[in-house]
């Protein structure tokens, strides 16, 4: 999974394209991840459909996260930026898995892929406060109660008190032990993109400056 600073920046860029409550679509943005540390609630929360991140498909239809479920699931709540950013995170989620994951963590043999997961999880911590200075990003988050069966709400505080840490800390030495920075840097630019064709394709939003009335009409 991507991680939360790079879902806001993901969440930034997309806000600049459409009027958004942007505390509550951030906040959709990183509901998912609540229970990162469970394996069974992450595969809840993410929608996941049963297969190996690392497992080369070349299905055109090749699927991990089923954005799509969440989407029908939620038909009626999509006006919500909540739920709306909710959607998008399970898009780059599923976007992470094919261009970044898979690339980068796709090795079959289990000893490679526990010094992979080490380095994985050292350059998270760098990307952070790169992406952060980068993206000039700030803690634009309401921290609310929420209504999604898949989410455990008491958890909130917890998301709280983990984005906070996240633009708190700071590291001398930022160098990549696992990815390269332009991967990452390109995958942001090119997954914003994605989701707002996706968003305009499917008549969830509008972009900024635009009238017309009826988010989610062929959700109806």
């Amino acid at each position: 999974m991507a991680s939360r600073m790079i879902h806001l920046a993901i969440s930034e860029r997309i806000a600049e394209r459409f009027d958004l409550d942007l505390m509550r679509f951030n906040l959709g943005n990183l509901l998912p991840d609540l229970h990162k540390n469970t394996r069974e609630a992450k595969a809840i929360s993410h929608f996941r459909i049963k297969r190996e991140p690392y497992e080369d498909s070349k299905d055109p239809n090749y699927q991990y996260y089923d954005y799509n479920k969440f989407l029908q699931k939620y038909k009626d709540k999509i006006y919500d930026d909540l739920y709306l950013g909710y959607y998008c995170h399970l898009i780059a989620d599923e976007l992470w898995i094919q261009n970044i994951y898979i690339k980068y963590m796709r090795d079959k043999n289990r000893k490679k892929r526990i010094d992979q997961q080490r380095n994985y999880y050292h350059d998270y911590s760098r990307l952070n406060q790169i992406v952060k200075d980068k993206y000039n990003l700030k803690i634009n988050v309401i921290f609310e109660e929420i209504e999604i069966l898949e989410i455990d709400s008491r958890k909130i505080s917890e998301l709280k008190a983990a984005l906070e840490y996240d633009f708190n800390a700071r590291y001398d030495d930022l160098d990549l032990l696992l990815f390269n920075y332009d991967d990452i840097r390109t995958y942001i630019e090119e997954v914003s993109f994605i989701i707002i064709k996706d968003l305009e394709q499917k008549d969830l939003r509008y972009s900024r400056g635009e009238r017309e009335k009826g988010y989610g009409k062929h959700y109806e």
